[in-house]
C-alpha cells in the first residue's frame, strides 16, 4: 500500500510559471478560506509559507491553514475552491456526458433528492468490486464526486491522497478536523473539513472514501 508524502509522487500538472500569492477570503460562517492564486490578486494577499514546489490545484495545510494551491482567479461563488475540487481528472461541476467520457457507463443510476441522480461507476468495471466511484448530479452537472474502496492506483488520487494512505499523511496533507463521527454499526470514521466541502472516511487507520461537493452547494 503506497504511503509516501504526495508532495513527492510525480504529477501530471506542470508547476507555474508565474509567482503565486495567497488569496484569503471569508466565508459564510466566517472562517478563513484561503486560495492560492496569481499577482493580479496580489492587492488581497497575506503573507504565507511558499507553496510545494510543483503542486498545483491542490489542497495542503499550510502555515496553519487548510489553502487551495492555483494559478486560476478566485470566483466569488465557488469560494475559489473549484481549481482543487477534483479527484483524478473528475471534477465538480463537469457535465454528464464528460464524467461518462471518462469513466464509462454507469454500473447504476439512482434518484436523490432535490432533484439529483446519482450515478455509480466501477473502477474496474465490476459492480461487486472496489473501488468505484458515486458521482452526484443535478441539472446534469456534477455536484459531488465520492471515490470509495480499500485501495486504488494513480491517477484517482485528491490532493495527492488515494484510497489506502494512512491517516498520517491524510493529516499532514490537509491538517487537523474540524470534526469526527463513528458511523453507526460499522468500524468507519467519518472525518471533516468545514467549511471546506471534503470529507474523508477512515477505517483501521487508512483512508477509504474521499468526497468533495460543490462549494455553492
Amino acid at each position: 500500500m503506497a504511503t509516501s508524502d504526495p508532495m513527492k509522487r510525480k504529477s501530471s500538472i506542470s508547476p507555474p510559471r508565474r509567482r503565486i500569492v495567497v488569496w484569503s477570503a471569508v466565508t459564510s460562517v466566517a472562517a478563513a478560506v484561503l486560495c492560492v492564486v496569481p499577482p493580479a490578486a496580489a492587492q488581497h494577499a497575506v503573507s504565507f509559507p511558499p507553496p510545494p514546489v510543483g503542486v498545483v490545484n491542490e489542497f495542503r495545510y499550510l502555515g496553519g491553514a487548510l489553502v487551495c494551491i492555483s494559478e486560476n482567479e478566485p470566483r466569488p461563488r465557488d469560494r475559489g475552491l473549484a481549481p482543487c475540487l477534483h479527484i483524478g481528472a473528475i471534477a465538480v461541476d463537469e457535465t454528464t456526458e464528460r464524467v461518462d467520457d471518462r469513466l464509462g457507463r454507469p454500473w447504476k443510476v439512482v434518484g436523490g433528492g432535490r432533484g439529483e441522480t446519482i450515478r455509480v461507476y466501477p473502477i474496474h468495471g465490476d459492480p461487486e468490486a472496489n473501488p468505484y466511484f458515486a458521482v452526484t448530479f443535478k441539472a446534469g452537472r456534477a455536484t459531488a464526486i465520492q471515490l470509495s474502496g480499500e485501495e486504488t492506483p494513480d491517477p484517482y488520487s485528491f490532493s495527492g491522497l488515494r484510497l489506502g494512505d494512512s491517516i498520517r499523511l491524510l493529516k499532514d496533507v490537509l491538517g487537523p478536523v474540524t470534526a469526527s463521527e463513528k458511523l453507526q454499526g460499522t468500524e468507519t470514521t467519518l472525518l471533516s473539513y468545514q467549511p471546506f466541502p471534503i470529507s474523508i472516511e477512515v477505517k483501521n487507520r487508512k483512508v477509504v472514501s474521499i468526497k468533495i461537493w460543490a462549494a455553492h452547494s
